[in-house]
């Protein structure tokens, strides 16, 4: 039982990793459309476009705190489970000192 959870816990690690670092793209991306809409905004562009840009970053932008926050309770998650499967680092401790 333990092997599968050592596997589990090393795959959510993985996935966790690549969803982060995707995460992290988009957040670059948005970056630099927002440069663009203000460059825009500066040269007094043309308004639709920069409320139809204002508009597509507002989504994006929700859905990478909703990501951010459902990687949060995964990592608490997968913490949650190892550690009923491998104790804790302060019963280990405890357990040393009797």
């Amino acid at each position: 039982m333990l092997c599968y959870v050592n596997k589990l816990a090393i795959g959510l690690t993985k996935i966790r990793e690549v969803v982060a670092l995707n995460v992290n793209k988009l957040a670059i991306g948005l970056t630099k459309i927002r440069e663009v809409v203000a460059l825009n905004e500066q040269s007094g562009s043309n308004h639709r476009f920069l409320d139809s840009m204002t508009m597509f970053v507002m989504k994006p932008e929700d859905d990478i705190v909703k990501i951010e926050d459902e990687e949060r309770v995964s990592i608490l998650m997968v913490k949650d489970v190892t550690e009923y499967f491998h104790g804790t680092p302060a019963n280990k401790t405890m357990n040393y000192q009797k």
